[in-house]
């Protein structure tokens, strides 16, 4: 069992690096990324390799503070579960950008 809140709570940032986002073909946003194995919540050990995976259609969700619109932003699957965080646009490809903010 976890001892420690702080594990619970492990934040994952996309960068140019491990992620790359692209428009369905209905022109909605999706990713692939390299991530840890998405995972049921009440598996007891999981593994943490991280692993390229297409996400397909993602949501995002600006995160607090509201007046930087273009940092911490959350990834979420289509049940509001988050996949990951991007900690500022910049750090992403401008074609990513683009479809972020549309």
């Amino acid at each position: 069992m976890n001892d420690n809140f702080l594990d619970l709570a492990e934040v994952i940032y996309l960068t140019a690096d491990n992620s790359r986002f692209y428009k369905t073909a209905n022109g909605f946003p999706a990713m692939e990324a390299v991530l840890p194995k998405v995972s049921d919540d009440l598996e007891a050990e999981v593994d943490k390799t991280p692993i390229k995976q297409d996400f397909g259609r993602v949501f995002f969700h600006r995160c607090f503070p509201f007046e930087t619109p273009d940092e911490y932003i959350s990834v979420l699957n289509k049940d509001g579960r988050e996949y990951a965080m991007i900690r500022n646009l910049n750090d992403l490809p401008e074609e990513s950008q683009e479809i972020i903010r549309a």
